[in-house]
């Protein structure tokens, strides 16, 4: 089923699937890594949802940005540009915490290891009778003993039930979207790949090297034209999905299936993102680096090749730049503007401003050292004179502070002079004479004592001036935070 990522909710088959907000939610990222979960629950997810959107009796602590049931269903529950709470306390080629940024798919699955109660039945997190239900496959799988990154996994060897075709699929097909939506996505890992000391999932019967194939197999072949790569049959492109599936279930020409993106790590590099089409049909990738500039991800580079110089400017992808307008925004660079997806102008002048202050080079490029400083960078900060300017100050340069000075004095013209005559009518009321030199006046407003319309008056005056101060204060505030340039 076609599964797309837009406004960074999922689609899947045109239309929008289930969402249910999670409460435990954090501030922006941008995702690098997925992060593949067991639920330890029912196998339809439904507990599961209920249990990590938050709230009375449910967690506090803990969410996840989807969530895929045993038939496949996908369920989200929080945008994929938001901090959730799946990861914890955890670490993946040599940096820690990534709820920062990745993304968390948990998957029905009761967890194990499961106990054999004799008959079909085992017990997980949820009863599994397989007597009944002969697709509820159970068998006895073991985790290596370290994980690609070189941590220890503490041994587990039992019973495990195995994710279901449907799940598979599913997870295959959002991986996909999610790597096209986000192009700083590299990695697919799993709960205890990062977490090794204190976490089993996914189980050791998840498929993960299946995944990783059927989702990254049409990343690297397009970069393989650039290079001498001995006519590796791996590496020419696929047609489509369907046929990058069968690569990597059943390999090339008997040979076992591997994929092509782990060629390219073997040989040290790592493949970026394609972005545009170049002239003959060569497709162009936004990155490509060597592994050992990698945060805690050193290897030795076997060889290097140059790619050919683009002949045009390259567009970059519109979420990539949202995600470079949000982070922009995070930090306090709000000349950046509307998170709009819109690269130049404002955005590329205050990325620029960005990354003079955090001693990259002053240039548009949205390169690896820029995306780590928007990551993991400390709020702008603001000077002194700014810190503490007052509404004199900024009167002169400022139109909103201008005309807000002006509605002030206009609610003290029109307020004035109407408090003045409801004092001076209240006064006259006993004096005859004054009442005759009145009389005008009054004579159209005899069904409505004068003072009141002159309090109504003031009431109007009062409200319009404390709307200008209103405007003032906040139109200050975010100068001296900041947020107005």
């Amino acid at each position: 089923m076609p599964i797309e990522i837009k406004a960074h909710r999922i689609v899947r088959d045109g239309k929008a699937v289930d969402f249910h907000q999670t409460q435990n939610v954090g501030g922006p990222i941008v995702p690098r890594v997925i992060v593949l979960h067991d639920t330890a629950g029912d196998l339809s997810g439904r507990g599961s949802i209920a249990w990590l959107r938050g709230g009375k009796g449910a967690s506090q602590n803990s969410s996840a940005h989807v969530v895929i049931g045993r038939d496949g269903t996908i369920t989200q529950l929080a945008s994929m540009n938001v901090k959730t709470w799946h990861a914890g306390i955890s670490k993946w080629r040599g940096k820690e915490m990534l709820n920062g940024w990745s993304i968390g798919i948990e998957i029905a699955n009761p967890g194990g290891p499961l106990q054999d109660l004799g008959g079909g039945r085992f017990k997980g997190g949820v009863p599994i009778d397989n007597k009944h239900d002969p697709s509820l496959v159970v068998r006895r799988g073991k985790f290596p003993a370290r994980t690609e990154d070189g941590k220890a996994m503490q041994p587990n060897d039992g019973l495990w039930l195995e994710h279901s075709p449907q799940q598979i699929d599913a997870v295959v097909d959002l991986c996909r979207a999610l790597v096209a939506a986000y192009p700083t996505i590299t990695e697919i890992v799993t709960h205890w790949m990062i977490a090794p000391g204190r976490k089993v999932d996914t189980n050791p019967l998840f498929p993960l090297a299946e995944v990783r194939a059927r989702v990254f197999v049409n990343k690297a072949p397009a970069v393989a034209r650039f290079a001498d790569l001995d006519g590796d049959p791996l590496l020419q492109p696929p047609e489509d999905d369907d046929y990058a599936d069968q690569v990597a279930r059943h390999g090339l020409d008997g040979q076992p299936a591997e994929a092509p993106r782990r060629r390219f790590e073997d040989d040290g590099w790592e493949s970026g993102d394609e972005v545009d089409q170049a002239p003959g049909g060569i497709s162009r990738f936004e990155s490509y680096k060597p592994l050992g500039d990698d945060d805690g991800n050193a290897g030795d580079i076997a060889h290097r090749f140059d790619l050919p110089e683009p002949s045009e400017p390259q567009r970059l992808p519109k979420a990539l730049v949202e995600f470079v307008q949000q982070r922009l925004r995070a930090l306090g660079y709000y000349e950046v503007g509307n998170i709009d997806g819109d690269f130049a102008g404002r955005t590329e002048d205050a990325l620029v401003t960005f990354k003079r202050h955090n001693g990259l080079p002053a240039t548009t490029d949205v390169d690896e050292a820029t995306l780590k400083a928007l990551a993991n960078g400390d709020p702008r900060e603001v000077g002194d004179a700014r810190a503490s300017a007052t509404p004199k100050d900024l009167r002169k340069s400022v139109p909103v502070v201008q005309q807000a000075g002006r509605s002030k004095l206009l609610a003290w013209l029109l307020g004035l002079p109407s408090a003045v005559f409801a004092v001076l009518q209240g006064i006259a009321s006993n004096v005859s004479s004054v009442m005759s030199q009145l009389a005008p006046i009054t004579g159209w407003l005899s069904a409505v004592p004068g003072w009141v319309w002159a309090l109504l008056i003031v009431g109007i005056a009062a409200g319009i001036w404390w709307s200008s101060r209103q405007a003032e204060a906040e139109t200050v505030d975010a100068y001296r935070s900041g947020r107005l340039t």
